[in-house]
């Protein structure tokens, strides 16, 4: 768009007669002179988007702020910190933009107010500061102390107005959303009550202070765990044909709530004895481990070996010799002097064991018809993370949750299918377990491994899969009554937190229809102020806000006195009001060589201001 302005950066000596900026005696120097530059609007629209910018940037920070903590659901303490550091932040530049873009407006209002009447030094010095609030402030001060109410009063005040209130507007947004505490209590940890039945605590099994009553009762707890905690093998349970197997079988045998592996010769069930916060089961690291691995053995009239693979031991082979001190030996020499050694076809299986204490496990044999087991146990415990950690007061022994199964009775009143044989010696002490083909015998199943079997031996692949399957009804057994005790048992407060905790659950609410009436409201607002204060400057040459431009405008007054700088304001101001002869205004001057008028203050300044100078680069960032 074409400026009012010539083309080149010079404009030409002003020696039109008709020039409508030099003032002709005919013509009132009270009436203004259209004065509407394209440029002067241009770059007041640069410096104001540059300081709207930082505003809009900052508020639709803050508004995706808002949109992503909202969705976060509950908030950490941390996260809460992040928030309102973040609001905080943003608002604080919203309104430092907001501040910025105000003070602008602040500095074009002052040259109108200054153009539109004459003012007394005082007056100058303080329109001159107006921009900021405290500069409105002081001028509000003195003209109602003085009571000098005018136009220019009143413009002030609302200029003071929208200063503060738009610097505080952002404070709106406080209203759009509200983080809500939700207080929860949450119940204590409570621990199974294992001394409410003392049987799994036991230290020794054959301890004449373990009564018949609680050995039996760990008997009813394992079968009990065994109806409940396990599922169908996967065998055939009505014949004793030996059967082929494979690590399939095996896994049938699981004991649900528990880890089973089979590595080698091993089989392992972990279970991790569970805390509890109300109903629901915490994992705190206890964890209970039962392992067995077992050796099979061929009977054949008093002659046995160990079978271990491709391997037979021919050693003592002789189990009748009473120099034979093997404890298979004196496990057989008992069962064949009380008759309880189950033959071809017998619905039940001996297990027994001998009375030594192991230091790290126990060894319990099974036995049926012309073959058994030796199989070597051990239960242990571990604690902290994922089984790790320090040690920890142990609960259960080892020796004795594997003899207690063989050292138990049926308790009064229970029916048994097959009379139940067990007894003791000083060094041996057995049990038999009837009903092979019910889930609640520990040795279900075991009739159809008779590897040896009428003199004839099964598959020699089958023998490792034959070991693991005893090895595993023997592993699981201990495993099947801590499970079950720990679900049936009584609980009591304990564990790491026994008493109840109280928390508050943080989260971000956010009123979506008030966000956009604030944000609205801010940018219409800008809006609003900004074609305001546009229009009513439209005919005013508005100086860039700098100090050496202001020294230049205010250089034909100053230069009315030779020396103030060492004046107070006060005096100074009186000085130029003596100097001077009268109030002063803001407008144009003839220039030094009688061609384009410059801007001053001044006693005789007009309102004959000239066209915008040639455009030049200007720092969008300058005030």
């Amino acid at each position: 768009m074409p400026s009012s302005h010539s083309d080149s950066r010079h404009p030409p000596p002003y020696d039109d007669a008709d020039d409508p900026l030099i003032s002709k005696p005919e013509r009132s120097a009270s009436l203004p002179i259209s004065f509407n530059s394209w440029e002067q609007f241009q770059w007041h629209l640069i410096s104001l988007s540059g300081r709207c910018l930082t505003t809009a940037l900052s508020l639709s920070f803050l508004i995706l702020g808002l949109m992503f903590f909202s969705q976060m659901g509950v908030l950490s303490q941390m996260e809460q910190y992040g928030f309102n550091a973040l609001t905080i932040l943003l608002s604080a530049f919203a309104s430092l933009g907001l501040g910025s873009m105000l003070g602008y407006l602040g500095t074009m209002l002052r040259w109108r107010l200054l153009s539109r009447k004459k003012y007394k030094m005082q007056d100058i010095e303080l329109l001159l500061a107006m921009p900021s609030p405290s500069g409105s402030a002081a001028l509000l001060y003195a003209h109602i102390r003085e009571w000098r109410l005018s136009q220019t009063t009143f413009i002030v005040m609302l200029y003071l107005f929208v200063n503060i209130t738009g610097r505080f507007s952002v404070a709106i947004f406080g209203l759009t959303y509200n983080l809500l505490d939700d207080p929860n209590e949450i119940p204590g940890t409570y621990a199974t009550n294992w001394t409410s039945v003392p049987v799994l605590l036991t230290k020794n099994a054959t301890d004449l202070g373990t009564s018949e009553e609680e050995r039996g009762c760990y008997l009813t707890l394992a079968e009990s765990g065994l109806i409940g905690l396990t599922g169908q093998p996967g065998i055939l349970l009505n014949t004793s044909v030996p059967q082929n197997l494979n690590e399939s079988t095996i896994y049938t045998l699981g004991v649900r709530g528990s880890t089973m592996r089979s590595i080698g010769n091993y089989v392992d069930f972990s279970y991790d004895i569970n805390y509890f916060n109300g109903t629901q089961p915490i994992s705190w690291g206890h964890i209970v481990h039962s392992s067995a691995s077992c050796t099979m053995f061929r009977l054949e009239g008093h002659k046995y070996w160990k079978d271990s693979g491709t391997h037979i031991d021919f050693g003592n082979i002789d189990w009748k010799d009473e120099t034979n001190t093997e404890t298979i030996a004196d496990v057989l020499r008992v069962l064949d002097d009380r008759g309880d050694w189950p033959q071809a076809g017998a619905e039940w299986v001996t297990w027994a064991a001998p009375l030594v204490r192991e230091s790290n496990g126990s060894v319990t044999y099974v036995v049926y018809h012309e073959t058994a087991w030796e199989c070597a146990s051990r239960l242990f415990e571990r604690f902290g993370e994922q089984g790790g950690g320090p040690p920890q007061k142990l609960l259960f022994d080892s020796a004795a949750l594997f003899l207690l199964p063989i050292t138990s009775s049926a308790k009064p009143g229970q029916v048994s299918p097959e009379p139940v044989r067990m007894g003791k010696t000083t060094s041996v002490v057995y049990r038999s377990f009837a009903g092979l083909h019910n889930l609640t015998s520990p040795s279900v199943g075991v009739r159809a491994l008779n590897f040896y079997g009428n003199g004839q031996p099964g598959h020699a692949d089958q023998k490792q899969y034959y070991n693991l399957y005893v090895a595993a009804l023997v592993a699981r057994l201990p495993i099947v009554a801590i499970a079950y005790g720990n679900r049936v048992f009584p609980h009591v407060p304990g564990g790491p937190k026994p008493g109840p905790t109280k928390s508050v659950a943080t989260t971000l609410e956010v009123k979506w229809g008030r966000v956009a009436i604030a944000a609205g409201t801010i940018v219409a607002s800008q809006i609003l102020v900004i074609t305001a204060v546009l229009y009513y400057c439209r005919n005013v040459y508005v100086p860039e806000d700098r100090y050496l431009a202001t020294a230049e405008l205010l250089k034909p007054v100053l230069s009315k006195i030779d020396d103030g700088s060492t004046m107070t304001g006060e005096e100074f101001e009186s000085a130029l009001d003596k100097v001077l002869g009268g109030p002063v205004s803001y407008g144009t001057i003839p220039g030094s060589q009688g061609d384009q008028p410059r801007v001053a203050l001044g006693p005789n300044a007009g309102y004959n201001f000239p066209g915008f100078p040639p455009f030049r680069k200007r720092s969008i960032f300058r005030r």
